[in-house]
């Protein structure tokens, strides 16, 4: 079998897929890929959304690889309220799921990519650490055929 994708190639071909759309990006601050989405800069603003990689199943018996990206999406709750702001959200994650689904993105590596398919898409969570903000979590997959 030939080398794993470098899944920093992957991560860059799907946040410039969302960095790369007007509509997106008029809905949120940034699209940030790798690492945390606050490291070395302190507090971010929202709302916002981080791909980070997962897992990268692969084996000598098939010619693919199947990586998994993580999506993160914050927003601030409503205003004067500890209440998520359920409409920015989900406007966000309807955006993130028109642009990726069925995408068949451009990686560095791969000789060439299946379609992008959603594994998981919460709603409004809630994380003690920032109890100013809300955020969902997105699960996608995505199958290459390494060069």
């Amino acid at each position: 079998m030939a080398g794993l994708v470098d899944s920093e190639e992957v991560l860059k071909a799907v946040a410039k897929r969302l960095d790369d759309d007007a509509t997106l990006m008029a809905l949120v601050h940034a699209v940030q890929y790798g690492g945390r989405r606050d490291e070395g800069r302190g507090r971010h603003t929202n709302p916002y959304v981080t791909v980070t990689d997962g897992v990268v199943l692969a084996g000598d018996h098939l010619p693919l690889e199947l990586h998994t990206i993580q999506l993160t999406i914050s927003a601030d709750n409503v205003a004067g309220s500890k209440l998520p702001d359920e409409a920015k959200l989900g406007d966000v994650k309807s955006r993130v799921h028109t642009l990726l689904d069925d995408h068949r993105p451009t990686v560095t590596g791969a000789k060439a990519a299946g379609g992008m398919l959603c594994r998981l898409a919460t709603g409004a969570l809630f994380d003690p650490e920032e109890p100013r903000e809300h955020y969902c979590a997105m699960r996608w997959e995505l199958t290459l055929l390494p060069s």
